[in-house]
C-alpha cells in the first residue's frame, strides 16, 4: 500500500548546530560516513547501515517515529546524538521479516526531547545515475511510476536517439490505464540534459503516423498527444528542483518541454534558453496548446505550476499540417490540409490577446499557475509578445466546461532584469534551492546537502 506524500513545505526548518545531547550507543556515527547537514534523503534500493543527520535537539531523546511505521524508543538502541549528529541504525526501518515499513516519499521524522523536533525524509526507490535509469522507470510499470527518484548527478541522455515520455497517457486499447507518473521526482539541484523526443519526423504531415511508421513501439506514444519528458505527471505526481538543459521536444498537439499534461505538481524548475518545442496539429482550438514548461494543467484540484523559470523562445507550432485517415487519404486527394494560423484565425485569449496558442509557461491553464516567471519574447506569426500562460474561457470552447484556471504573479521580463535577484524575491523563489546572483540567470543549489564525517 502506498505511504501518503508529507511535504517538506508543512514541515519545521532546523538549525544545524550541536547541543550537546546524547543518546544510546547501539548507532554510532562513524569515520567517512555520509552526513547530510539539512534534509536527507535514503535509497530504499540500497538501504546504507546508518541515517546521519545534523540537527539540533534539546534534552535526552526518548523516542523516535519515523513516518508511521516506525517508533524507536531511548531503550532500543538504534539511535544516538552526539556533536549535533543524529544516527539512526537503519535496521529500524524493517520487519523481523527484513521487510521494508517505509514506502517511496516525503516521510516526516519526529525527535522527541524537551521539546518535538520535526524533519523531512526522502526515501526514494531508487537514486538516478544513467539515462538508462530513467528509461527503467517507464519499464517497472504502475509501481514504478508511482515510486520517488532523485537524481545523483546531471543526467545526459544523448546516448538516447529518442527519447521516450516518462509516465503514459490512458490508451483507448486498454494497454495503459491510470499510469500517469504519480510520484516523486527529485532533481537535487541537477539537470537532465541533451534529450530529443520526437512523435514524427515530420510534424508538418501525418501521412508517416498514418502509415504505421512510428517512432515508437508503445501505444500511448505513437501518436505525440500530450507530449513532454513526461507525457503526464499524475495527481499525486510531484516534479521539483531540476533544471531542463537542451531538451528537443516535437509532439503533435499539447506539448510542453516538462511535460504534455500536468495534473500533480510542478516545482522550483528551470526550462534553459537552449531547450526547444515544437506542436504539429490538425485541431484549430483553444485546447491544442504549447508552453516551455507544460502544454496543459488540468483542472484536477491537485494541478498546478509554481515557481518555475523558463527561458526558452525556440517554441513554435507548424502552421500548415496535412491530416490524414482513411476516409481523407482515399477520398479526398491524399489528406486534408489544416492552417493552424494565418493572422486572420483565432480568437482573443484570456490575457485580450489574438491567440496562437505558443506561450512561455503553460499552453492553457485549466488549473493553477503561480509565481512564475518567463522571459520575454514575441512569437510568431502574430509578432506580439508572450503570455507565460492563458486560462479556459468558455467562450473558446463550450464543450470544456465555463470559465476556470488561475495565474497569479506570473511574469514576463527582459534578460536583464532575469539576471538580478529582486524579481524571484518579490515572486517568492526559495533561496535555500535558488542560487540567485546579480549579473547571471539563477541556477539551483544542492536540496539534499551533505558532508562526509571526519572522526
Amino acid at each position: 500500500m502506498r505511504i501518503p506524500f508529507l511535504f517538506l513545505s508543512a514541515l519545521a526548518t532546523l538549525s544545524l548546530v550541536s547541543c550537546g545531547n546524547s543518546g544510546p550507543k547501539g548507532a554510532a556515527i562513524r569515520d567517512g560516513d555520509v552526513v547530510f547537514t539539512k534534509t536527507p534523503y535514503v535509497d530504499l534500493s540500497a538501504l546504507p547501515e546508518r541515517l546521519n543527520l545534523e540537527v539540533e535537539v534539546t534534552g535526552k531523546i526518548t523516542r523516535l517515529q519515523v513516518g508511521t511505521q516506525v517508533l524507536l524508543n531511548e531503550n532500543s538502541g538504534k539511535y544516538s546524538y552526539a556533536k549535533g549528529i543524529l544516527t539512526i541504525d537503519t535496521s529500524a526501518f524493517k520487519d523481523k521479516d527484513g521487510e521494508l515499513l517505509i514506502g517511496p516519499g516525503d516521510q516526516p521524522i519526529r525527535i522527541y526531547a524537551d521539546t518535538t523536533v520535526t524533519t523531512s525524509c526522502l526515501f526514494v526507490s531508487k537514486v538516478i545515475k544513467t539515462a538508462e535509469d530513467l528509461v527503467a522507470i517507464n519499464q517497472g510499470g504502475s509501481a514504478a511510476l508511482q515510486g520517488a527518484y532523485i537524481l545523483g548527478n546531471d543526467i545526459d541522455c544523448s546516448s538516447i536517439a529518442n527519447f521516450e515520455p516518462l509516465g503514459y497517457s490512458d490508451t483507448d486499447d486498454g494497454t495503459h490505464y491510470n499510469e500517469q507518473f504519480n510520484g516523486i521526482f527529485d532533481g537535487n539541484g541537477y539537470s537532465i540534459k541533451n534529450v530529443t523526443t520526437k512523435y514524427s519526423n515530420n510534424p508538418a504531415s501525418y501521412k508517416e503516423i498514418f502509415d504505421g511508421n512510428y517512432q515508437f513501439e508503445d501505444e500511448a506514444h505513437k501518436t505525440g498527444n500530450k507530449f513532454g519528458f513526461f507525457q503526464e505527471i499524475g495527481g499525486a505526481g510531484v516534479v521539483r528542483n531540476v533544471a531542463f538543459d537542451n531538451v528537443s521536444i516535437t509532439g503533435r498537439t499539447i506539448v510542453g518541454i516538462v511535460a504534455g499534461l500536468n495534473s500533480g505538481r510542478i516545482e522550483n524548475v528551470l526550462v534553459k534558453e537552449n531547450c526547444r518545442a515544437l506542436m504539429s496539429t490538425h485541431f484549430y482550438d483553444e485546447t491544442c496548446a504549447l508552453g516551455g514548461i507544460a502544454g496543459v494543467i488540468s483542472s484536477s484540484d491537485t494541478a498546478i505550476v509554481e515557481h518555475c523559470l523558463s527561458l526558452a523562445t525556440d517554441l513554435n507550432i507548424v502552421e500548415t499540417y496535412v491530416d490524414y485517415d482513411e476516409e481523407a487519404y482515399y477520398e479526398e486527394d491524399h489528406g486534408i490540409t489544416h492552417t493552424f494560423y494565418n493572422g486572420e484565425l483565432g480568437w482573443d485569449d484570456s490575457n485580450g490577446k489574438r491567440a496562437n496558442n505558443i506561450y512561455s509557461g503553460v499552453g492553457l491553464t485549466y488549473g493553477v499557475a503561480s509565481e512564475n516567471l518567463g522571459k520575454l519574447f514575441n512569437v510568431t506569426p502574430t509578432g506580439l509578445p508572450a503570455d507565460f500562460s492563458q486560462t479556459h474561457i468558455e467562450a473558446n470552447k463550450e464543450k470544456d466546461g465555463p470559465d476556470c484556471g488561475m495565474l497569479t504573479d506570473c511574469d514576463m521580463l527582459s534578460v536583464t532584469e532575469l539576471k538580478t535577484a529582486a524579481p524571484y524575491e518579490a515572486h517568492n523563489f526559495d533561496t535555500s534551492v535558488w542560487n540567485l546572483k546579480e549579473g547571471v540567470f539563477p541556477s539551483f543549489k544542492a536540496v539534499y546537502p551533505s558532508r562526509i564525517y571526519k572522526a
